[in-house]
Parts: structure tokens; C-alpha cells; sequence
């Protein structure tokens, strides 16, 4: 088992290598072989987030899979995240992960980054998101915004997994993006495991198209982050709209490996 987890890794490493030409020191690879994450890698979240977030983060809320995984658990008040301990700029981000299933949480893989990080840096954020409480569906996005007081820009998109064959509910599947200074595409591996690109945003000052203005654009580094949480069901802008009512009951999202192959 081990040999072919491996041997997987060594698969998945040369077909991001083979877009970009050759991997930077900046690649990583997590295959929480020992049911547990890389600490030279990672780091655990704590504290509260405020906002939309009913829940705090506890380093205690990550615990031990099985078979080489990483449960990512929440529960009333309580919610879990990893961080990159260092930034990372354009590359292919990618995981195999099963989400959780309780309405009103939010398991998810992104790279962050903003002025709470980086003095003077906006903040700009590229998400892969799943909502129980949207079905199915991989939730696409892109945020920025200059600072605290300007305006917040979401260019976001839900994509339905069903026609792919897959459920990210009930199994674990492969999803990822490909992040360059001109486009950001994101993909999932379908039921027969071919690789089938979702959405593809283009770095452009065009209108009428699926577009981000050059200003707004994410080309800083950024922190990579994977986590599971659930909303605040005491704000009602939360409540109706992301991610909708929490129904307190306790869950956890698997993940079984994290990769970024830097370009």
C-alpha cells in the first residue's frame, strides 16, 4: 500500500512537471502517509474569524485518518484549518479529498493572501469550495479586494460534479487548478479519472467574458490553506445566502493528499 501511494505521487509530480518544464523548490507534496500533515509544511489555525464563521478554530479539531488521511473536523462552535507556513505564486494546486456533509459547513482548499498577512498587500484569494447546502456542486471563486475600506470583488461560479460521475460527498475525488499570471482553470478527475477542466478565468480588461481586471488580478504569493468549517446561523446575511443554516451536527472532511507543483 504504501509502494503504491508512492509510486501515485511519483505519477502525479511528473504530469504537473510536464506543463511547467520542471518543478521549483517551492513543490510540495502531503500524502499524510502517517495520518497526520507535514509540521515543516503546516501549520494549525487558531481563533476565531468573525463574520460569517460560527465557529472558532482549534488545532485540536484535526485528527488522525485512517490509511494514510487527514480528518478535517467541526462541530458546534468548533472548526478546523491548516496553513502554508510559507507563500507560494502560480502553480497547480490539487488535492483528493470527500468533503463533509453537514448543511451549512464548508470544506474546502485556497490559496490567501491580504494586508492581515502582508502589510499593504490586497487581499486576493482563489477558492475550491463544497457546500452541502448548494448539493453537488464545486464552488469557484476569486476574490480581491484593494484594502479594509475599498470595494470586494467575487467572481464566482458553482459547477455541477454530478455530470461527471462523481459525488464529492460520497467519495473521495481529485480536484484541482492551475494558477498563471494570465489565467486560473480549474478541474476535477471524472469517473473514469480523466481530467476534465471546469472553468477557466482569463487576466483580461475585456467585458462579457469570464474576465478579471489586470488590477485586480491574484499575482501576489499567497498562503495555501485547506479547512472545514460552518456558518454562523446568528447572521442572517450568512444564513441566507453562504453557507446557509448550519444544522449542528458534528462532521469531518477527508483529505488524503495536498500537492502544489510550482511553474
Amino acid at each position: 500500500m504504501k509502494a503504491q501511494r508512492l509510486a501515485r505521487r511519483a505519477l502525479l509530480l511528473l504530469a504537473a512537471v510536464g506543463m511547467s518544464g520542471a518543478a521549483q523548490a517551492a513543490s510540495f507534496w502531503d500524502g499524510f502517509d502517517n495520518n497526520w500533515y507535514n509540521t515543516t509544511i503546516w501549520e494549525p489555525r487558531s481563533g476565531a474569524n468573525g463574520g460569517m464563521f460560527g465557529c472558532t478554530f482549534y488545532p485540536d479539531v484535526i485528527q488522525a485518518g485512517t490509511g494514510g488521511t487527514l480528518n478535517m473536523r467541526v462541530w458546534n462552535g468548533a472548526c478546523s484549518e491548516l496553513r502554508t507556513k510559507t507563500k507560494y505564486q502560480y502553480g497547480t494546486l490539487q488535492t483528493r479529498m470527500k468533503a463533509g456533509w453537514s448543511q451549512g459547513t464548508v470544506s474546502s482548499l485556497f490559496t490567501y493572501d491580504s494586508w492581515a498577512e502582508t502589510a499593504g498587500n490586497p487581499w486576493t484569494e482563489i477558492d475550491i469550495e463544497f457546500l452541502p447546502s448548494f448539493g453537488n456542486v464545486m464552488h469557484t471563486n476569486i476574490i480581491y479586494q484593494a484594502n479594509a475600506s475599498s470595494t470586494l470583488y467575487m467572481y464566482q461560479k458553482d459547477i455541477s460534479l454530478s455530470s461527471y460521475g462523481i459525488n464529492v460527498f460520497d467519495a473521495p475525488i481529485q480536484v484541482g487548478f492551475d494558477w498563471t499570471a494570465d489565467q486560473v482553470a480549474w478541474y476535477v478527475l471524472d469517473s473514469a479519472g480523466v481530467k476534465r477542466y471546469l472553468r477557466t478565468v482569463v487576466r483580461s480588461d475585456a467585458t462579457g467574458c469570464d474576465c478579471i481586471p489586470t488590477s485586480r488580478w491574484p499575482s501576489k504569493p499567497a498562503k495555501i490553506m485547506a479547512n472545514h468549517w460552518h456558518g454562523n446561523n446568528a447572521n442572517s446575511d450568512s444564513v441566507n445566502y453562504f453557507p446557509k443554516t448550519y444544522d449542528y451536527s458534528a462532521d469531518y472532511a477527508v483529505y488524503d493528499w495536498i500537492q502544489f507543483v510550482d511553474y
